[in-house]
């Protein structure tokens, strides 16, 4: 998920409401895909026969990090902990892919973004910086989140004779600066 760390801007991650409810119903789906099989087996000589893992001791347990999957032989079955997880689009140059490891780490799919994208400054891969001129600020695409700075607000001075001049250019120059005429009394 795209997070934009300026406050008080609205539809931060660039997608209609339902989109994002969407993505948030897929992540929760996602989170909790763990499933759990048992099924009896015959311990009595003190080990589990499972086929593609041989024998495991009662007791015991082995991990598969092809089928992100933990079998544990218990006294008189077996359990066997495991997730379904697929990759798929999450639009904006993201994506999740299930992640290496032992089970649950495998389970926790990782979030790959290529870009970060948006309405006023397009499209910015992921370790670059770009420019939102028309807000006057710097947007910096990172793995997951895109950090955005901008001027801040300008307050107009009390001395009548300093006013508030627009800059010009890219973030910083672009911010609005107070300029006096201290030569009028």
């Amino acid at each position: 998920m795209l997070l934009d760390t300026k406050r008080g801007r609205r539809n931060q991650l660039g997608m209609p409401f339902s989109s994002k409810i969407g993505l948030l119903l897929c992540l929760f789906a996602c989170a909790h895909a763990y499933r759990l099989r048992e099924w009896f087996h015959d311990t009595s000589e003190g080990y589990c026969e499972v086929e593609g893992y041989g024998r495991i001791p009662v007791g015991d347990e082995i991990y598969s990090d092809k089928e992100c999957e933990k079998i544990i032989c218990n006294e008189g079955f077996i359990s066997s902990h495991s997730c379904d997880l697929a990759a798929f689009n999450l639009g904006n140059g993201c994506y999740f892919v299930p992640r290496q490891g032992l089970y649950p780490t495998c389970c926790r799919p990782e979030r790959i973004c290529r870009y970060c994208e948006g309405e006023s400054y397009g499209r910015i891969p992921v370790g670059e910086e770009g420019f939102d001129d028309s807000r006057c600020e710097r947007i910096e695409c990172s793995q997951g989140f895109r950090h955005v700075v901008g001027c801040g607000k300008v307050l107009k001075p009390e001395d009548p004779r300093c006013r508030i001049v627009d800059g010009e250019g890219h973030y910083p120059h672009c911010c609005p600066d107070i300029k006096c005429d201290l030569n009028v009394v």
